[in-house]
């Protein structure tokens, strides 16, 4: 069965949604999904140390 792309966006939203205000100390936190003119944006918790991508160039064997 094919989805279309409201379906999408509903299941995607539903599964953000459950991440709010969530905590766990590996996970970074969601606070809050905001849709604007067919954008969507997440406010998550700020973290230290730069980005997924600098952190995974500086450790190209992988995680340890």
């Amino acid at each position: 069965k094919s989805l279309d792309t409201a379906q999408l966006l509903d299941a995607a939203l539903s599964n953000l949604g459950k991440l709010i205000n969530t905590g766990h100390e590996n996970i970074v936190r969601l606070y809050d999904i905001i849709l604007q003119d067919h954008h969507i944006f997440l406010v998550m918790e700020h973290l230290e140390g730069g980005t997924l991508a600098d952190y995974i160039k500086r450790h190209p064997q992988g995680l340890n």
